[in-house]
C-alpha cells in the first residue's frame, strides 16, 4: 500500500512523464524521475532492441556517457537482461554477491553500485525495456516495499515511451510521405465524408489553383472545370475505385484525369476518399487528333466501299472467265473485311465521343447475355462454340447499366473468346461474383490458349493484338476490347484481364447495382 506522500510523487511524476512525446526528453525525465521516486543515488533506463534481442542505454548521463551508450546487454544477460527475461521485478541488496551482476559497466562508468532495484517496463505484452536505482540515500539497501512504488512508476513510464515511439514513427512516416507527395508531378489529394480536403501536394495546387485548398471543398474548388462522368459528391459514388475527368471550361484547354478509391468504415459508412490527379491535355489532345483523322478516313472509305460492295454481285452475275470469277470473289471478300473495320472504326469514334449518350437503366444481367448470345448465334455455329451461364448470373442482382452499350460490349468479349481460342469447339463460361459491395463482378471464362502477363493491360489498347504465331487468331482490328474498356468505364465500372498461358483467360467486368 503506498503512502499518501508516495502516492502524490507518484501522481506528479506521472503528470510529468505524459508532458512530452520527444522520445529524448522523456528518457531523461525518466530517469531523472526514478531518481526521485525511490530517493536513489542513481538510475539508468535501458531500452529494448527487438531486432538484436538486446538492451541498450539510449540516454547516459555524466562524462562517460558516451563510453555507457556502448554497453548492450543480451536478454538474460546481467541483473537487467534477467529481468526483461522474465517479467519480473529484482532487489539487490548487495550486487558483488549476486552473480548476475554486469560488473563491466561500473568500470566504465567510474561508479560504485551497491544495491540495485531494476523492473522491467512492459506495455501490454510488448517488451519496452528495464529501469534500475542505484544505492538507496537515506537506507543502507532498498526494500520489498519499494517494488510496487517503481513497479506504478514504470507502468506510467512504459505507456508514455510508447506513445513517444508511435509518435515518432508516425512523423517519420509523415515526413517521407510529404517527401514523395511533394515531389509526384501528379496531384495527391484527399477528402473526408464531406467532400473537404484535408491533404493536398503542390502538384494538386497547381493544377486546380490557390496556394492553400485543405479545408476546402473539392466540387466547390472545380467549379471552373466540366465534370465527365457527372459526379456532385463522392458519397454518391457506388464503386470502390472509381474515376472521371476534370476539363477547364474557359481559357486555355487543361484535361485532368481524376483516379480515386473511397474508404469505409466497418465497410459500410463513408469516410472519405483519396485521389491521384494527372495533367492529361496532351493525351486528350492527340486522341482528338486521331479521331478527327479516323472520323474523316471511315466516312471517305465508306462511300466508295458502297459503291465496289454494290456492283461486285452484278459482275459476278455476268459470264466470266474462271480467272475473272476469282478476282472478284477475292475482291468480295476484302471489301467485306474492309466494310467492317470502317463500320467497327464509326462505331469507336461514336463511343469514344466526349459525351457518351448513355441511360443507365435497372436492368437483368442474365437478359443482357440472352440477347448478346442470340446475336451471336452465327459466329458460334460456324465455330462450333459454346457459351454457358453459371447459376450465379441467375441470381445476380439488379445491374445499372445502358442496355444496348453493355450487350455490344458482352458481344465483344464473347465474339473475343470465341475467335482467337485455339481449341476446336471453344468455350466461354459466364459467372457473376458479388461480396456485397454495390457492385457485381461478372467474369468471362475461355479454354484459349491464354494471355501473356506483360500483355494483358495493352490487349484493352486500340489497334493491339497478339502476335499471331501465339494465338493463331484470323481476321482482327484490335478494336473490341478498346470499345468494352471505354462502355464499361463509362457506366462507373472496371475491366481488366486474368490469364495464365495454356489456362484460357478471364474478362472482368465490375458493374454498379441498384442497391436497396
Amino acid at each position: 500500500m503506498l503512502t499518501q506522500k508516495e502516492f502524490d510523487l507518484l501522481l506528479e511524476a506521472t503528470r510529468t512523464v505524459n508532458s512530452t512525446l520527444e522520445i529524448k526528453e522523456l528518457l531523461t525525465i525518466v530517469i531523472d524521475l526514478s531518481k526521485k521516486v525511490l530517493t536513489a543515488e542513481a538510475a539508468s533506463l535501458l531500452l529494448y532492441d527487438k531486432n538484436h534481442n538486446e538492451l541498450y542505454f539510449d540516454i547516459a548521463l555524466g562524462d562517460k556517457s558516451e563510453k555507457v551508450k556502448t554497453i548492450r546487454l543480451k536478454s538474460g544477460e546481467g541483473i537487467a537482461g534477467w529481468v526483461l527475461q522474465h517479467g519480473q521485478p529484482l532487489l539487490v541488496k548487495d550486487v558483488s554477491k549476486d552473480k548476475r551482476w554486469f560488473a563491466p559497466a561500473d568500470k566504465i562508468s567510474d561508479f560504485q553500485t551497491r544495491t540495485l532495484l531494476a523492473v522491467p517496463l512492459l506495455y501490454k505484452d510488448e517488451k519496452i525495456g528495464v529501469i534500475e536505482v542505484i544505492n538507496s540515500l537515506n537506507r543502507p539497501n532498498f526494500v520489498p516495499s519499494d517494488i510496487p512504488l517503481l513497479q506504478a512508476f514504470a507502468a506510467q513510464a512504459a505507456v508514455a515511451l510508447k506513445n513517444a515511439q508511435l509518435f515518432t514513427t508516425l512523423g517519420a512516416e509523415r515526413d517521407k510521405t510529404a517527401a514523395v507527395l511533394g515531389g509526384m508531378t501528379d496531384g495527391a489529394v484527399a477528402v473526408d465524408h464531406d467532400d473537404t480536403i484535408i491533404m493536398a501536394n503542390k502538384s494538386t495546387c497547381n493544377y486546380l489553383g490557390g496556394t492553400c485548398i485543405e479545408g476546402t471543398n473539392f466540387f466547390k474548388l472545380v467549379n471552373d472545370f466540366e465534370i465527365s462522368p457527372v459526379v456532385r459528391s463522392f458519397s454518391e459514388i457506388k464503386a470502390a475505385e472509381f474515376s472521371f475527368e476534370l476539363s477547364r471550361k474557359k481559357g486555355k484547354k487543361l484535361y485532368l484525369r481524376v483516379k480515386g478509391k473511397k474508404y469505409t468504415e466497418d465497410g459500410q459508412r463513408f469516410t472519405g476518399s483519396i485521389m491521384v490527379i494527372s495533367d492529361v491535355t496532351e493525351e486528350k489532345r492527340e486522341e482528338m487528333l486521331k479521331r478527327t483523322f479516323l472520323s474523316l478516313v471511315s466516312h471517305k472509305l465508306k462511300t466508295p466501299l458502297t459503291t465496289i460492295a454494290g456492283y461486285i454481285p452484278l459482275l459476278l452475275s455476268t459470264e466470266l472467265t474462271e480467272f475473272q470469277r476469282k478476282a472478284l470473289n477475292a475482291m468480295k471478300q476484302q471489301s467485306t473485311h474492309l466494310t467492317i473495320l470502317v463500320e467497327k472504326l464509326l462505331n469507336l469514334i461514336l463511343v469514344e465521343a466526349e459525351a457518351l449518350d448513355l441511360v443507365p437503366k435497372p436492368l437483368i444481367l442474365c437478359d443482357l447475355l440472352s440477347i448478346a448470345q442470340e446475336q451471336l448465334a452465327v459466329v458460334t455455329e460456324s465455330k462450333n462454340a459454346s457459351i454457358s451461364l453459371d447459376q450465379s448470373v441467375q441470381d445476380c442482382p439488379t445491374i445499372l447499366v445502358d442496355k444496348n452499350r453493355t450487350i455490344e460490349a458482352f458481344k465483344n468479349i464473347i465474339e473475343n473468346s470465341i475467335k482467337f481460342s485455339d481449341k476446336p469447339s471453344p468455350e466461354v463460361k459466364i459467372s457473376v461474383a458479388h461480396n456485397k459491395k454495390p457492385v457485381v463482378q461478372v467474369i468471362f471464362a475461355d479454354n484459349g490458349p491464354g494471355i501473356p502477363p506483360e500483355e494483358l493491360r495493352k490487349v484493352f489498347e486500340k489497334f493491339y493484338q497478339i502476335e499471331e504465331s501465339f494465338t493463331g487468331q484470323v481476321e482482327g482490328f484490335g478494336l473490341g476490347l478498346a470499345l468494352v474498356k471505354r462502355v464499361i468505364e463509362s457506366q462507373h465500372g472496371k475491366v481488366w484481364a486474368e490469364s495464365k498461358i495454356g489456362e484460357g483467360t478471364k474478362i472482368i467486368c465490375e458493374l454498379p447495382i441498384v442497391e436497396n
